[in-house]
């Protein structure tokens, strides 16, 4: 039967790329992780390391188990956690307080810069115990599923929805009006009612990601009135977006809360329709223990209602 310390000494082989330093990840001797990984070779009646000049890497049977390696430490870890936060929550106390494991929270920059500052001071009031991570959409699905998440607020949009991990729970929170964004002087500032066509020849500034969902939309609106969206610069940080926007690299299109009016070198413009808006979701992994997702909701659908009302 496959040991759980064989399957670590495997997967901390291919993490940090030699015995010894897999043996410093676990905290254990060389000679234990070497013993390990013979020992599950003998299992599975096949070597899963092997050793060169160049160093030691894993056979194709070893690539062969590694993805299931992972995904049954992290099953492991979650049933130590699960078991940690049911034993801090007993007696009816808050859970988030008492709770041994924290919460972990990934969270879209923008959102980061408006509803979190609030959330978490209502959370640190409680006590709370909550990490959060800032991270663009679609590293956010990526920790999800390594269940190095257990909630993620992000851009919605039904791409998105379709690469949550299985089991995953989503529901929308809000709806933003988006904005074309210009250097300040430009002739459309201040305008409504703007076509993509009317800015058929100016450059954007673009997510160097392939799956942005603004991008994504901004490109399917340009296609629809027989428009071509080129990339001129491009970035996730809305402040160097800002920046490469004043200084004439690019348009944008971004979230009208998100534009400071304390930016007296930009501009924005209205564009005409009802597609430019963005959709905010919330993740909730299947993993993700529900004695703490739940007054962590809560507490956010609640700062969420005073930011709209």
């Amino acid at each position: 039967m496959l040991d759980m310390r064989q399957l670590a000494a495997l997967v901390a082989l291919e993490s940090t790329g030699s015995i010894a330093a897999a043996a410093r990840d676990l905290a254990w001797s060389q000679p234990t992780v070497t013993h390990h990984l013979k020992g599950l070779a003998a299992t599975l009646g096949a070597p899963v390391v092997a050793s060169d000049a160049t160093g030691t890497k894993l056979t194709a049977a070893g690539r062969t188990l590694l993805p299931t390696a992972q995904t049954i430490l992290a099953l492991a870890r979650r049933a130590e956690r699960e078991v940690s936060i049911a034993r801090g929550s007993e007696g009816g106390v808050n859970p988030l307080a008492n709770t041994a494991e924290p919460l972990r929270v990934g969270v879209i920059p923008s959102v980061g810069a408006s509803v979190m500052p609030l959330l978490l001071r209502d959370l640190q009031s409680m006590d709370a115990q909550v990490t959060v991570s800032e991270a663009e959409t679609d590293r956010l699905v990526t920790l999800l599923a390594s269940m190095d998440l257990d909630i993620a607020i992000l851009l919605g949009g039904d791409r998105v929805r379709g690469m949550l991990p299985p089991g995953s729970l989503y529901r929308p929170l809000r709806r933003e009006r988006l904005v074309l964004l210009l250097p300040a002087g430009h002739p459309l500032a201040g305008s409504t009612g703007v076509s993509l066509r009317d800015v058929r020849d100016e450059k954007w500034v673009l997510s160097p990601s392939d799956i942005d969902p603004l991008d994504e939309l901004l490109r399917t609106e340009a296609m629809r009135v027989g428009v071509e969206i080129r990339g001129s610069v491009f970035s996730d940080d809305y402040a160097v977006i800002q920046s490469y926007v004043a200084a004439h690299l690019g348009l944008t299109l971004v979230p009208e809360s998100l534009v400071s009016p304390e930016r007296h070198d930009l501009a924005t413009a209205e564009l005409a329709g009802d597609g430019f808006v963005r959709e905010i979701g919330l993740a909730v992994a299947a993993h993700a223990p529900r004695q703490l997702v739940e007054p962590f909701v809560e507490r956010l659908l609640h700062i969420q209602k005073g930011l709209t009302s």
